[in-house]
């Protein structure tokens, strides 16, 4: 029995978490927990001390994995975590175990954390932000050209964030000029690391490799370079290389080396030499047309006229004549092919007029008419449509026709026929030349209009004037095509395209 006052007035009121009680009612609570065992008792200090270390090690463990955002999500749960633990263990062990040191831990570690993070930040910023001013100082390429000014403001962070920021605009504008330069370049560079690994390629590289604006790798720009993956390490020595890019056609010199940077770097430049191999077989060729094929029908007419002076007898003037002719005629036609196509090759323009189709035609059958009858071979000209007119030019396409019906006569057998004939078809001017001679060969037809090339039925010359042909019919907008007739015979069509002399 437990007796103490209640009354109001008289009773010592003790403060508790449930409210003010008397204190014969507390004594009387304590004295029943006793009884039953259902005391609240404080957790043993070393649990405290290993619950309190491992709170630590976990602090730190999370604190400097943790991003801000994460970092605070996971220190208020932490709190509430705490503060659930204490109360469950509260209620079911009876045991106090008091959250007010952790969570004081955890509140304070928070904010230091923070402050210690964010000055480390900042002094790496600051440093970066010194060298990177250094550098954009040492590379400022654009004369007159003011940096973007830093954005002004009372927070130290914020500025040294907007000094970082114009810092690296400046970076990106060099950078910029640095690539424009590049691609304005006329020789292709390709940059690569160690790990194969493409780090740059301009305009031009793209341009000569055929690979156009799409992401491309290092081992497909090997693989178009006609190089191994061992030609991108470091330890091949500088060397260089010619190649054929079968995509695009263009012969490329490629020149290799290794810059020593930080790490050192695989450099390629490709340079286009196909213009300078053009030359070089443009060289090749003209030296064997001079110590060839021009010289072959002069030794012949200095032969004859050997003969004639060492054999009085042995020829007549009106066999003699001719033979000197005909070679002569041979040597100032080859000639003349060989001049008037280096001229169009070279890219000379030419001056255009307006010219009447019949004309070209008519002038073309009188230069070779006597030809043409010494060999009986009848040329019959047949106009399918009138007033055809081209804008074009006169000589130029003169010869072309020229050497289109030489061809027909060369061609023909005695007693032949060539038909020539003048249509237009739609906005076109067509030119065509039939023959009545063996045709062309299957697998020249082909090769028929490039320079060098004659058909196994070739009897004479260099086989220049079809490719005469085709790039007087390319200068002019048109074509040059050429069939098997299915009577016998070849038939050479030249297209160009139609004016009107009204306009």
């Amino acid at each position: 029995l437990i007796i103490g006052a209640t009354a109001a007035g008289h009773v010592d009121n003790v403060s508790t978490s449930l409210g003010q009680i008397p204190g014969v009612e507390l004594n009387a609570s304590i004295f029943q927990a006793l009884r039953t065992g259902a005391l609240v008792s404080e957790l043993p200090q070393h649990y405290a001390a290993v619950l309190a270390f491992s709170l630590v090690v976990l602090t730190v463990f999370v604190f400097t994995r943790l991003g801000p955002g994460g970092l605070l999500t996971a220190v208020v749960a932490s709190c509430l975590l705490l503060l659930a633990l204490s109360f469950a263990v509260f209620v079911v062990f009876r045991t106090w175990l008091s959250p007010a040191p952790m969570l004081v831990t955890l509140l304070l570690a928070y904010p230091l954390w923070n402050w210690l993070r964010l000055s480390m930040a900042m002094a790496f910023v600051q440093q970066q932000l010194d060298v990177l001013n250094r550098e954009n100082r040492d590379l400022s390429l654009g004369a007159g050209h003011e940096p973007v000014p830093a954005r002004s403001g009372s927070d130290p962070v914020d500025k040294v964030l907007g000094h970082l920021d114009t810092a690296s605009r400046e970076l990106r504008r060099n950078r910029l000029v640095f690539q424009k330069t590049l691609d304005q370049l006329l020789s292709g560079v390709v940059l690569a690391d160690t790990n194969e690994r493409l780090l740059l390629i301009n305009q031009r590289a793209r341009a000569l490799l055929g690979i156009g604006e799409r992401d491309v790798e290092l081992p497909e720009i090997l693989a178009r370079l006609k190089l191994s993956r061992s030609d991108s390490g470091l330890d091949q020595a500088s060397q260089e290389q010619e190649v054929l890019i079968a995509d695009t056609g263009r012969a490329v010199l490629i020149q290799r080396d290794i810059i020593d940077a930080i790490d050192p770097l695989s450099l390629f430049v490709l340079t286009d030499i196909s213009e300078l191999k053009a030359s070089e077989k443009r060289r090749a060729d003209a030296l064997q047309f001079l110590s060839h094929d021009l010289r072959a029908p002069l030794s012949s007419v200095l032969s004859l006229v050997q003969e004639a002076r060492d054999e009085p007898g042995s020829m007549s003037m009106e066999e003699l004549l001719p033979k000197v002719e005909r070679s002569i005629r041979s040597n100032l036609s080859y000639a003349e092919n060989y001049i008037q196509l280096a001229r169009l090759e070279q890219h000379e323009e030419p001056e255009f007029d307006l010219c009447e189709a019949r004309s070209l035609i008519d002038d073309v059958v009188a230069q070779l008419y006597h030809t043409a009858s010494r060999g009986r071979i009848d040329i019959a000209v047949n106009y399918r449509s009138d007033d055809v007119w081209v804008q074009c030019n006169r000589d130029l396409v003169e010869r072309a026709l020229l050497n289109l019906l030489d061809n027909a006569i060369k061609h023909s057998a005695r007693g032949g026929e060539i038909d020539i004939v003048l249509d237009r078809r739609a906005d076109m001017a067509v030119f065509a030349v039939f023959d009545q001679g063996p045709g062309i060969d299957e697998k020249d037809l082909a090769r028929l209009f490039q320079p060098w090339e004659q058909g196994v039925y070739a009897s004479r010359g260099l086989g220049l004037g079809l490719r005469f042909v085709h790039a007087v019919a390319q200068l002019h907008g048109g074509e040059i095509g050429a069939t098997n007739r299915a009577r016998g015979g070849a038939s050479f069509i030249l297209s160009l395209p139609c004016s009107d002399p009204e306009n």
